[in-house]
C-alpha cells in the first residue's frame, strides 16, 4: 500500500539531483570556458619589438648625448638618471 506511493516521491527525488548536477556541470564547463577565453588575450610587453628595439650603438649614442644635456645644465641629474633607465630597460 505505501511502496507505491513512496515510488514516486522517490524518482521526484531522482531527477532533481539529476538537474541540479547538471546545472553545476554546466556552470563549470561556463567557467572554464570563460577562463581560457579570458587568459588568450594578448598580454602587452615591452614596447619595441624585434626591429623597433632600439640598437645598442643606438643607446650608447642617446646616453651620450643625454650625458651631454646634463653637463651642460639642460637637463637635471634626475632627468638623466630616469632617462637612462628608460633606454637600458629597453635593451
Amino acid at each position: 500500500m505505501y511502496g507505491n506511493s513512496l515510488m514516486g516521491w522517490n524518482v521526484l527525488a531522482f531527477i532533481v539531483i539529476v538537474v541540479v548536477i547538471l546545472l553545476v556541470i554546466g556552470g563549470l564547463v561556463a567557467l572554464v570556458l570563460w577562463a581560457v577565453r579570458s587568459s588568450s588575450r594578448p598580454v602587452p610587453g615591452p614596447a619595441f619589438h624585434g626591429a623597433d628595439a632600439p640598437k645598442p650603438a643606438a643607446s650608447t649614442t642617446l646616453l651620450r648625448e643625454l650625458a651631454d644635456l646634463r653637463d651642460q645644465g639642460i637637463i637635471t641629474p634626475e632627468e638623466f638618471e630616469a632617462k637612462k633607465a628608460e633606454i637600458l630597460g629597453r635593451l
